[in-house]
């Protein structure tokens, strides 16, 4: 079934994401089982890295009832940007929603696609650091790209 267009969509059946074309532009809207499980339609989510004072980087082990790569560890935040939201409005409500971290604005780091046979992200990855004020880690994560 092809992305779903309309604006007017059940969103309490089921969780909807925003179908993206490889520049994150809107084309459609899909049922969340619909987009996992289909990588010819791209969804865009966010990943934050969260650094300590120490510059050590929190990560989270996933639950093994995720359908995505059940008990891998994975960055510090991550999840899908919901219908009309911004990046960075995505990015502070997963902060909130699985560490509790509301006084933080995430910088912008990059973004890349990334396919499997499963799926297709369109991945933005930001960055809290309560480590650096100099950005000198910044700078380091910058030069490695």
């Amino acid at each position: 079934m092809a992305a779903d267009k309309r604006k007017d969509i059940d969103v309490d059946s089921e969780e909807y994401l925003e179908v993206v074309n490889t520049k994150g532009e809107v084309i459609g809207y899909a049922p969340r089982s619909e987009v996992h499980g289909n990588p010819s339609l791209i969804h865009r989510v966010v990943h934050v890295l969260v650094f300590n004072k120490k510059g050590e980087l929190l990560l989270q082990k996933r639950s093994q009832n995720k359908d995505v790569a059940p008990g891998k560890w994975d960055t510090s935040v991550g999840g899908h940007v919901g219908i009309g939201e911004d990046l960075f409005s995505s990015s502070r409500r997963e902060m909130h929603e699985e560490l509790g971290i509301t006084e933080h604005e995430p910088e912008y780091l990059y973004a890349y696609t990334h396919s499997n046979p499963y799926e297709s992200e369109l991945v933005t990855t930001l960055l809290i650091d309560a480590y650096m004020k100099t950005k000198s880690l910044l700078t380091k994560v910058r030069l490695m790209k």
